[in-house]
């Protein structure tokens, strides 16, 4: 409804890659409460992440540059459509759980860029819900078709992206904007604030204004 959409926070950034780290900053912080652990504390490994052989590489690569190349990924079964089979994500799921271990983030994906296949979104969010994992969708290549029928009915409908933590989109790619404009949206937006905001004299802070900085919404500080 419009006050999820009002309780919502993004960035602008340099790309899809930067905007996935941002996003993965965001899920680790947010995860920080389960185990005790710091601002800017890397998780224990018993901390899992699942993904298809088919998840763009810079969430592996954003992984490793938050301090979280060591947790263990699980690589879901995919269909002859090269999409995440839900009933495989689940199984995977209930037994890490069942293991010991903490079920933290999934990676769905809104049109490859190898073949645009799109994962079955509503029904992996579901699952990922049900069992409190942070849902990333990297939409870098297809979420903003999700604004003409054509796309949206391909993402299953109204609510395709309902229940995300956080999700990547490429102006650059889907709108023909020039290089350098990747998106994040984080519908919980003052966890992204708390996550990327800091202080510094050289820093002008918008006092009597609603807006954020854009240095306290992204790992950015300047801009295109």
């Amino acid at each position: 409804g419009i006050k999820e959409y009002q309780r919502a926070g993004g960035a602008l950034t340099s790309g899809g890659s930067l905007a996935t780290i941002s996003a993965l900053v965001c899920a680790r912080e947010s995860f920080k409460v389960l185990y005790g652990g710091k601002d800017g504390q890397t998780l224990p490994q018993k901390f899992v992440i699942y993904m298809t052989d088919q998840t763009h590489s810079c969430a592996k690569k954003g992984l490793n540059l938050i301090g979280c190349g060591h947790l263990p990924i699980r690589y879901v079964p995919r269909d002859e459509k090269l999409r995440m089979i839900p009933a495989e994500f689940e199984k995977m799921v209930k037994d890490d759980a069942a293991n010991g271990l903490v079920p933290w983030v999934v990676v769905l994906t809104a049109g490859t860029t190898n073949s645009g296949s799109i994962d079955p979104l509503k029904e992996c969010t579901k699952l990922a819900k049900e069992n409190g994992l942070w849902v990333h969708i990297d939409g870098a290549y297809g979420a903003l078709l999700n604004m003409c029928p054509e796309g949206k009915a391909a993402f299953g409908g109204n609510g395709a992206f309902a229940g995300a933590d956080s999700i990547v989109a490429d102006p650059h790619k889907s709108l023909f904007l020039p290089f350098g404009t990747g998106m994040l949206i984080v519908p919980d937006g003052e966890l992204l604030k708390q996550t990327h905001s800091f202080t510094a004299p050289y820093l002008e802070k918008f006092v009597d204004s609603d807006e954020s900085s854009p240095a306290d919404v992204s790992s950015e500080l300047s801009k295109h």
